[in-house]
This record gives structure tokens, sequence and C-alpha cells, in this order.
């Protein structure tokens, strides 16, 4: 999180520091490299180098559109149950695209079907289940996996929000320690 100011034009909030280190940190603890996070963002591997090696700060649209990927790689991986290899640059940049169109167009909220299906914990559970809603086992995979794309985005919006009632904590609390020790 970074700490934010009101700009002249508005309310709009920026970056007081438009550093790419402490975005390029969070995205090596996700095996991104620095070259991937300029080539994948559209942003420039030599313009992502520049901004690293401090000869040449990323425009704010450049910055935010790094933190936006970086944050959208970070979900990836959250999602994904073993590490994500980036190298592979066309299956990095469809789960990239397909998690930007979930994020633009969320799922609904699951329904009480879909907790049906999350219950239905064995092969006989699930073959009575197809059997109830008379359909076949391969319909009722494919409503499965509809079930738990709504589930991983529910629990994604809940671990965002959390995370957002921390970082607003903690700034809350770094201002309260500025304002104490200033007096």
């Amino acid at each position: 999180m970074f700490k934010e100011k009101v700009s002249d034009r508005g309310n709009k909030a920026m970056p007081v520091d438009l550093d790419i280190g402490p975005l390029l940190e969070r995205a090596r603890r996700i095996g991104l490299k620095q070259s991937h996070v300029g080539e994948y963002s559209s942003i420039g591997i030599a313009n992502i180098s520049r901004a690293a090696n401090h000869v040449q700060d990323l425009s704010y649209v450049d910055w935010r559109r790094a933190e936006q990927f970086i944050a959208t790689c970070e979900e990836l991986q959250r999602r994904s149950p073993a590490p994500i290899d980036w190298r592979d640059a066309r299956a990095a940049r469809a789960a990239i695209d397909a998690l930007e169109k979930e994020m633009q167009s969320p799922p609904p909220a699951p329904d009480t079907s879909d907790w049906q299906l999350l219950a239905a914990t064995t092969p006989e559970k699930l073959q009575e289940l197809a059997a109830l809603r008379g359909v076949t086992m391969a319909e009722l995979s494919k409503a499965i996996d509809e079930s738990l794309r709504k589930f991983d985005h529910t629990i994604s919006a809940m671990r965002k929000t959390n995370q957002e009632a921390r970082d607003l904590e903690r700034l809350r609390r770094e201002e309260f320690e500025q304002q104490r020790a200033s007096r």
C-alpha cells in the first residue's frame, strides 16, 4: 500500500512515491521477474529497467498499471495450488486475461445448489445429486466447475476486503504515531 496525497486536480489520491522497487519485490515473492512485469504489463522491459535502476521514474499511469498487474498475478498465485511458471508467456497471458475478465464481470454469489455440490463429497453422493437433478455426470462436473469459480471469487473478495482493512488500520496507526511523535 502506498501513502496517498490529494492531487491539485481534485480529490483523486495519488501515491507520493512512484518507486517501482516495492512493486518488484512483491513480484519477486511470487516468482515474477522484472522482465515479466515489463513485457506482460505492456509497460516495456526497458522502462521497467530504467525505473528499477532509478534512471527514470515511471509515469503515474504506468506505475498503476504495474501495480494492478502485480496484484492480478498475486491473485493468480493465491488461487494456484503450485507455483506458476511465468516463463510460459502464452499460458501466463491466458490466465491473466481470464482473471481480468472475471474481475470485470464477476460470477454471482454461490447459491443453494452450489452449496449442495460442495457438500457432495463422495462419488456416491455426486451420482445421487446427478440423479436428483436429472443430469449426466459430465453436466454435473461442469456445474461443479462453475460453482468452484463462484466460491473462488467469493473467497478472493473476502481476502481483498480483509487486506484492505488491515492496510487501512496500519495507515491509521502510522498517522497516529506520527501525530503523537510531532507533539
